[in-house]
């Protein structure tokens, strides 16, 4: 009888192991794993800030570095470890689309270049990824794009021995695909690459995955030696610019440049001061401000960036700058 159980107990536990990897591959996209935090933002106030970030294991972890910053910003995560572009592309509207966001933010491409879920062509992944924009313009929701972090080679499939110039082909279409549409593209890959077209050590330590350092310069502006944010618009018929609430927190007052590109007829405007996380503007003759801002200030959450060159004198970093300074910053600071 002993026996008896012991065969029918075993043969429950093959149905049951039978069953869940069935299940996991009928769920190939993994619906399941953000369905029951859609149902529960579906319960929640739609303030109209929302941004949906859909990803892979980039995306994913990156709210494991810095959850205060997703919090902050009203960031929704919905990144899945080894997606590939098709597997988003099913669960697009679920995870992104139905949760109503001002903005979704897309990075995807680098496990399809890996062969996660098998060999995949630069055509097929950018026929993906614009494919989510394109959904997501039906539906009126602002869509941004980005491009493929580099990697020189995947540690876990060094079959694929040509994946600098397969990342570098797509990054190129999707440049070009939202200079085309009028999205915005985020370059993370300039500003990340070593010169053999991998991922830098100073952002990531395994090629691939960006540490909290590379995911610190994901949320900053990477042209310059600080840790810039910026915030831009139109402002029409007023003398004044609301920085958002989380500026008076996360930007160094002191460290606030304002950028103004008046429309229309000529027109002297000046920045009067800046105060209450706001910048009040004058102009000649109080006529009313028509312009275009782009405000820049440093962060005071982190360490300031320490750009790196070769050579050891100012001679010898690139461009021959006599000054070798930026933002007031010198190139020779260690």
């Amino acid at each position: 009888m002993t026996i008896e159980n012991d065969i029918r107990l075993s043969r429950l536990d093959k149905t049951k192991e039978a069953a869940t990897h069935a299940n996991e591959e009928l769920d190939w996209p993994n619906l399941n794993k953000y369905r029951e935090d859609n149902e529960k933002l579906a319960d929640t106030e739609n303030k109209g800030d929302r941004i949906v970030l859909i990803g892979d294991s980039i995306t994913e972890g990156w709210s494991n570095f810095d959850p205060e910053f997703f919090t902050r910003n009203n960031l929704i995560n919905r990144g899945i470890s080894g997606q590939t572009s098709p597997q988003m592309l099913i669960r697009f509207k679920q995870d992104a689309i139905h949760l109503d966001p001002n903005l979704i933010i897309v990075n995807a491409g680098t496990n399809d270049i890996a062969a996660n879920t098998g060999p995949s062509s630069p055509e097929m992944i950018i026929d993906n990824i614009t494919s989510m924009a394109e959904i997501a313009m039906k539906n009126s929701i602002n869509v941004t794009l980005s491009t493929i972090l580099p990697v020189e080679k995947y540690e876990w499939n060094k079959n694929v021995d040509d994946a600098p110039d397969r990342i570098s082909k797509v990054n190129s279409a999707l440049k070009d695909y939202c200079e085309s549409n009028n999205l915005i593209f985020i370059n993370y890959y300039s500003a990340m690459v070593n010169d053999r077209k991998g991922l830098r050590s100073a952002y990531g330590n395994d090629g691939v995955h960006p540490t909290k350092e590379g995911y610190r310069l994901r949320h900053t502006c990477p042209e310059g030696p600080s840790n810039d944010v910026y915030y831009r618009g139109k402002l029409l018929n007023r003398t004044e610019i609301q920085l958002p609430d989380y500026w008076e927190e996360l930007v160094d007052s002191t460290t606030i440049t304002v950028n103004l590109t008046p429309i229309g007829a000529h027109q002297h405007i000046i920045v009067k001061r800046i105060a209450d996380n706001k910048i009040y503007l004058q102009s000649n003759g109080g006529i009313p401000i028509h312009c275009y801002y782009h405000i820049f200030g440093t962060r005071t959450d982190g360490e300031r960036l320490i750009p790196e060159y070769e050579g050891e004198s100012p001679a010898d970093y690139p461009g021959n700058n006599d000054e070798y300074s930026v933002s007031g910053y010198h190139y020779d600071v260690k």
